[in-house]
């Protein structure tokens, strides 16, 4: 797996775990009650989107690849024919 995918899967965890906290109160306890849920909502919700984004990513470039090894084969195998004739 690539470096940057499982950098961005962490940062994905600690978003939603601070975003859990926050909503708990274990973290920020000096914050008002109102900004401090909130804070603990948007930090869930990024790490959705986060984890949403890299998903898409990453069926983007098993789509990219798989094309290309198609694109390959379809050369291969017209060269083949031209070969063939």
């Amino acid at each position: 797996m690539n470096p940057t995918v499982i950098i961005s899967y962490i940062a994905t965890a600690v978003a939603f775990i601070v975003g859990f906290l926050l909503l708990l109160g274990y973290v920020g306890g000096t914050f008002e009650q109102n900004l401090r849920i909130t804070l603990g909502v948007i930090f869930i919700g990024y790490s959705i989107y986060r984890f949403l984004y890299v998903q898409s990513k990453l069926r983007d470039a098993k789509r990219i690849e798989k094309q290309e090894l198609m694109r390959i084969e379809k050369e291969k195998l017209f060269r083949k024919n031209e070969d063939a004739s």
